[in-house]
């Protein structure tokens, strides 16, 4: 009985969260491009501290140019995030026909979790100058 009744209330919170933070999302990222900047990370400027995927682009353009140190400098986890995110779009649309939320297997969203974790500590082993 307690479970339901927190279940009322629980899953319109989440999406009125994810809605606000989708909104606030592009609310920074227009605000930045409109200024002509590129939007940094929200993450970096509240906390001073990297995003693991801080560097994926820079990485990609430093692979396009040649660059092949500073494509691992910038991020050693650009063709993970990469295949992650590529796996989990194609279990999300995989699913996405079905009555059910779509979501990924419990084993993709473990492997995001390792991904990320790995990528904050090697951010860190490799220094700010790449951030």
């Amino acid at each position: 009985m307690l479970r339901m009744r927190c279940e009322a209330w629980l899953r319109p919170a989440l999406k009125a969260t994810a809605v606000a933070a989708f909104v606030g999302y592009g609310a920074w990222n227009a605000f930045w491009l409109s200024g002509g900047c590129l939007p940094p990370s929200i993450w970096s400027r509240c906390t001073g501290l990297p995003c693991p995927s801080t560097g994926v682009v820079r990485s990609l353009l430093a692979l396009w140019s040649g660059n092949f140190s500073d494509f691992v400098l910038y991020n050693p986890f650009t063709i993970a995030f990469i295949a992650l995110l590529m796996v989990s779009l194609l279990f999300l649309l995989k699913s996405w026909d079905k009555r059910h939320i779509p979501q990924v297997p419990a084993f993709v969203a473990r492997l995001w979790l390792v991904t990320l974790t790995s990528a904050w500590v090697a951010k860190f082993v490799i220094g700010s100058q790449y951030w």
